[in-house]
């Protein structure tokens, strides 16, 4: 059992799910990933991660195929990537704003409250954070609310590694480790 810290370093690898509608035509070709999409939720809840230092490959593999839709592998960045890019991203447009945050989930995947302390025993998602888009920093030419959020992921995409999982069938990953990619 650990404690684990509200606080996300530098880094610290990020996990998102992917899935094979994330990828055009459903077809899986990293060539075919749909770049803009992958890290903005449209749903305005954040952007699911899971952080690698608390979640074994296995159980990030068990959690993403809880999810009914087709698994197929992983996008893994290291939070620093984020911060660098974040900070490009700003010269474009200064108000713009995201944060990754720790946001541990219960076993209905509701936020446990920040003054609980979580460890990795605790029930649910206790590995779980959120990429959030505080500003998306929207202007009138804009023709969807996510457009800029869109070049976000985009770019965050080209920054992170694509894992494609091979034996998506089996129930534990095969494979190498997150950390080995890094």
């Amino acid at each position: 059992m650990e404690i684990i810290s509200k606080a996300i370093d530098g880094d610290e690898i990020l996990i998102r799910y992917l899935y094979l509608n994330d990828f055009k035509k459903n077809q899986l070709d990293p060539e075919k990933l749909i770049e803009k999409d992958v890290y903005v939720d449209t749903r305005d809840e954040g952007v699911s991660l899971q952080r690698e230092k608390y979640i074994s490959e296995n159980d990030c593999k068990i959690l993403a195929k809880n999810i009914p839709r087709k698994y197929v592998g992983f996008m893994l960045f290291k939070k620093s990537v984020f911060e660098k890019l974040l900070e490009e991203h700003k010269t474009l447009r200064a108000e713009f704003e995201a944060e990754i945050n720790a946001s541990p989930l219960d076993e209905n995947n509701k936020k446990i409250n920040s003054d609980i302390e979580v460890t990795t025993d605790t029930p649910g998602q206790p590995a779980h954070a959120d990429l959030e888009y505080i500003n998306p920093a929207i202007i009138e030419e804009d023709t969807s609310t996510h457009t800029f959020s869109r070049i976000f992921s985009k770019n965050l995409c080209r920054q992170s590694v694509i894992l494609l999982d091979q034996n998506i069938e089996e129930v534990n990953f095969i494979g190498c480790t997150f950390k080995e990619l890094f």
